[in-house]
Order: C-alpha cells, then structure tokens, then sequence
C-alpha cells in the first residue's frame, strides 16, 4: 500500500548547490502532525514578535525567521527523519537512493546544505501554509492588528 501511495503522491525536483533531490510530498495522514505542530509553533513565534508594525511581507519574514528559530529540537528530528524518508537523491552516477539510506554520509560537516533542503521540505508540504495568502499570513495580520490597536489604546487619552 505504501508504495501505491508513493506513485500518486506529487513530488518537486529541487537542485541546491549543485545536488539535485526529489521530494515527494507527505501523505497527509503522516504530514499531519507535523503541520499541527508547526501552527502551535508559528502562534507562539508570532506573540513572541513584540510590537508588529511594517510591511505584510516585513512581518512573514520576521514571523517566519522566529519560527524556524522557534522550533523544538524533537520537531526538526520529527521533520527531518520524515522528509528523509519521502526524498531521493539523484548521484552523478545515476544511482537513486532514498535520502534516509546516505543521510549521515550526505550531510556530514554540510549543516548549511542540509537547511537549504529542509527548507525546500517545508516549502513542498507546506506552501498553503507558508504563502502569502495562507493561515500564516493570516495570524501575522491578525496580530499586527492587536498590536496596532492595542499601541493605540494605550497611547490615546482616556476620558476619565
């Protein structure tokens, strides 16, 4: 059954830094809890932004910047096993190895390299999430529009 699923999942060929991965897509049954932890997470990176004020794309950078600085070391081990999983490194020998079977070897003393791919990862299982018009962006505005009202609130004088 995994392997049926495996051929109607989509995937995206990627190319970072001269090695080309292809990475399919999560079953929505095993993204899931990934991408429940991962709102859980951009709430709590979003109220620790303080002040929100700037520009829509300003604040997503911020937001997403204390995300992925945000993230419990168990959630990266978490994605990371399942994007390993679920991606094949294409070798200039032809050889098609799934990414779990040479990952220590791969990455090793390549930390900079492996971000660059986990951040594809995210970007292929995530992007309704991440884009501009989706639930991040949302919550971003959402709570600039607290901040921005309660700044006003607060700086206004009260009729006392």
């Amino acid at each position: 059954m995994a392997q049926q699923n495996e051929l109607i999942l989509p995937s995206v060929e990627v190319t970072i830094d001269g090695e080309t991965y292809e990475i399919r897509m999560l079953d929505g049954t095993v993204g899931f809890p990934l991408y429940t932890r991962l709102i859980s997470c951009a709430g709590n990176a979003i109220k620790e932004l303080g002040k929100l004020d700037g520009s829509q794309e300003e604040l997503a950078m911020r937001a997403i910047g204390a995300l992925l600085t945000g993230l419990p070391q168990d959630l990266y081990e978490q994605a990371r096993a399942l994007f390993a999983e679920s991606t094949v490194l294409h070798k200039a020998d032809g050889k098609k190895p799934r990414l779990k079977n040479v990952f220590g070897t791969h990455f090793a003393g390549r930390y900079a390299h492996m971000t660059k791919w986990m951040i594809e990862c995210f970007k292929v299982n995530f992007a309704d999430f991440l884009d501009e018009s989706g639930p991040l962006a949302d919550m971003i505005a959402l709570a600039a529009k607290v901040s921005q009202s309660q700044t006003t609130s607060i700086g206004s004088p009260s009729a006392s």
